[in-house]
């Protein structure tokens, strides 16, 4: 380990060898965040503010640009069908880049006035968008554009499933930074840089923010140049992984310190990453650092939308088909949004494109009821339902859906695309149903 190492602790050691180094990647960078982990382009996405970019890495090919300008980007995460929600600075909003490359704006304004300049942010498993609101993108021509402040507070805030109005959760924060939530989605984490301290609020199953206590104190030495907590991540057993100048502290769901991994420099943020979501990648004040761990990353919805992405070309691969999606369905009542999907080359993405008045919650309740696979023959014998007019739109020439079944309920829908007229043999009914059955498991944490 460089520099100081790890402050021992005995829980640590199970977590992180005592051992491990600290390996520089890349350096050189104006001030470096952000950072999120693609699992199935094996990519990590992350800020630099002032140089108005954002930044790929992956193994084989370093550093490159993704992104310019970014208008200065800060904190980056990826939503449940694996999109990018970024924190704007000079634009003050979060948004979220989907599938076909647009760029659409997940939140803006609160009662009518600009946010400051989103900061950070993460995303539950059912599309919620919590962000934080800090004014210093308005302040600072370095790290954003200076106007005047709309709201006169610093906010927390959370937007719904499916979009809305900001939720206002907290404006009495001095400089909210850093936020994540819980494993289990019962806690958001949110801490004061200023304050030196990180916040736990209570979140019920809904999604309702109820009482929050101070869960852990970073302090300094009273210098914001000192204590700062600022990025956070949980890890797969609900230890919070949070950054300050003092280093990383690694902190029990309990609020007992484990331990705090000495860093060579200021880290601003921080993501777990790698093929086995074990690999710690650290945004600095000029570096970006990696750090192997004995755990892995809390199941956030990207992780859940790697393994699904997983699970659809695998699938897609055994049936030879031109594109297979999966669409679960997180909200009662909405449309399904789309998580994973496979596509052969040159084929048109289905979570790409709008289809006006074809709502895909029609064809969940078209194989809601007849819970089983169906193939071509039904859907032909089927003349009025919405997969035919997918089916036309998209050009296939035969198509297996096969409802996702769990506990009795449907959670969503499978479906398989090929290019040419096929009959579904009974090993191709049995592949979708085994993915079907991978896809609950991905889904059950």
């Amino acid at each position: 380990m460089t520099r100081e190492g790890i402050v021992p602790g005995e829980a640590l050691a199970e977590l992180l060898d005592p051992e491990a180094e600290i390996e520089l990647l890349a350096d050189g960078f104006g001030f470096v965040e952000g950072p999120v982990w693609d699992g199935p382009s094996a990519t990590l996405l992350f800020s630099d503010i002032p140089r108005d970019t954002i930044h790929r890495f992956t193994e084989g090919s370093g550093i490159g640009v993704a992104r310019r300008p970014s208008r200065k980007a800060n904190g980056l995460m990826r939503d449940n069908a694996g999109r990018l929600i970024a924190c704007e600075h000079v634009s003050s909003s979060v948004t979220r880049t989907e599938q076909d490359g647009t760029v659409t704006t997940v939140a803006s304004h609160w009662q009518g006035r600009g946010l400051n300049s989103p900061n950070d942010v993460c995303v539950s498993r059912r599309g919620a968008v919590y962000f934080t609101d800090p004014s210093d993108g308005r302040t600072s021509e370095l790290f954003g554009l200076v106007r005047p402040r709309e709201i006169d507070f610093h906010g927390v805030y959370a937007v719904p499933p499916g979009g809305g109005e900001p939720a206002l959760i907290a404006d009495d924060l001095l400089f909210p930074n850093g936020i994540c939530l819980s494993p289990d989605e019962r806690t958001l984490y949110v801490n004061d840089s200023i304050r030196e301290h990180v916040l736990a609020y209570d979140l019920a199953a809904d999604g309702t923010v109820g009482e929050r206590r101070v869960f852990v104190e970073q302090p300094g030495t009273g210098r914001i140049t000192d204590g700062c907590p600022d990025g956070m991540k949980c890890d797969e057993r609900g230890n919070l992984w949070a950054t300050s100048y003092s280093g990383i502290w690694v902190v029990a769901p309990d609020g007992e310190v484990l331990g705090v991994v000495r860093t060579p420099e200021f880290v601003a943020n921080i993501a777990f990453g790698g093929a086995g979501w074990d690999e710690l990648y650290l945004t600095a004040t000029h570096g970006l650092y990696r750090l192997p761990t004995r755990t892995r990353s809390a199941r956030v919805p990207h992780v859940v939308h790697a393994e699904l992405q997983g699970i659809a070309e695998g699938l897609r691969a055994r049936l030879d088909a031109l594109r297979v999606t999966i669409r679960l369905d997180d909200t009662p009542g909405a449309e399904l949004p789309v998580k994973a999907e496979a596509l052969a080359p040159g084929a048109l993405a289905i979570a790409a494109i709008l289809l006006p008045g074809v709502r895909e919650s029609a064809t969940a309740r078209w194989v809601q009821r007849e819970r089983r696979v169906l193939v071509q023959d039904d859907i032909a014998a089927s003349a009025t339902t919405p997969v035919t007019q997918l089916v036309e739109q998209f050009g296939a020439r035969a198509q297996l859906l096969a409802p996702i079944l769990a506990d009795g309920e449907l959670l969503g829908v499978l479906s398989v695309h090929s290019g040419q007229l096929r009959s579904w043999s009974a090993a191709d009914v049995a592949a979708a149903e085994q993915a079907v059955a991978a896809v609950v498991a991905a889904t059950a944490g």
